[in-house]
């Protein structure tokens, strides 16, 4: 959770750190998809970040891809970044740790 926020904080200013999220892409995708079906984790976190999913593979869009390219992935990556957020603030830290080790 803490290599999440500070990349998201950092954004690309760092390149480092952006490479540091993308190395370590594969293992947040297994932890979110873990903690989606984990019954300690707040059921309303659970359902905003698949509704949040739901809404960027969907081709209903508020900023359609085709006519803003940048803009429309844009708002995709920033309701998802939000989703992500909120559902990994939500878990209690025990049950991240227990997440965290399994996935190590």
């Amino acid at each position: 959770m803490k290599l999440l926020k500070t990349v998201l904080r950092r954004g690309a200013r760092h390149p480092g750190a952006t490479l540091t999220l993308l190395w370590n892409l594969p293992k947040l995708v297994r932890l979110h998809f873990r903690l989606l079906q984990d019954p300690r984790v707040p059921l309303g976190a659970r359902l905003l970040f698949v509704a949040a999913l739901i809404y960027v593979l969907s081709p209903l869009d508020f900023l359609p891809d085709f006519l803003a390219p940048l803009l429309g992935w844009a708002d995709d990556l920033v309701i998802l970044i939000a989703a992500s957020s909120n559902l990994l603030a939500s878990v209690p830290k025990e049950v991240f740790r227990q997440h965290l080790e399994a996935l190590s």
